[in-house]
């Protein structure tokens, strides 16, 4: 029985030691490797500034367009006013002739 325990005992081990190399080890040299960074090359340099200046021009372009929306919006509510002006005086409160 000591042997055979023995035996099971190092095959426990041995299947734990190599679930742990197979699993757990890739994780710790994912996390080694994210920890040390290095200079960043010319070419993602370039790319990061390429990528700025893309995302100024969107920017702006949005800009552009929301200015022409709410210059739209202006122009119609400053006709609704007028509209709004006449429509009140068309319909205000009835006057009630009454017999005195």
């Amino acid at each position: 029985c000591v042997a055979f325990c023995w035996t099971t005992y190092l095959t426990l081990t041995m299947a734990s030691l190599r679930l742990i190399s197979q699993r757990i080890a890739p994780r710790i040299l994912a996390v080694a490797s994210q920890q040390t960074r290095g200079m960043a090359t010319e070419k993602q340099i370039f790319n990061q500034i390429v990528s700025t200046k893309n995302i100024r021009k969107i920017t702006a372009s949005m800009k552009m367009v929301s200015a022409a929306k709410l210059k739209g919006d202006e122009n119609r509510f400053k006709a609704a006013k007028a509209f709004n002006a006449w429509t009140g005086a068309l319909c205000t409160e009835p006057i009630v002739i009454g017999d005195d």
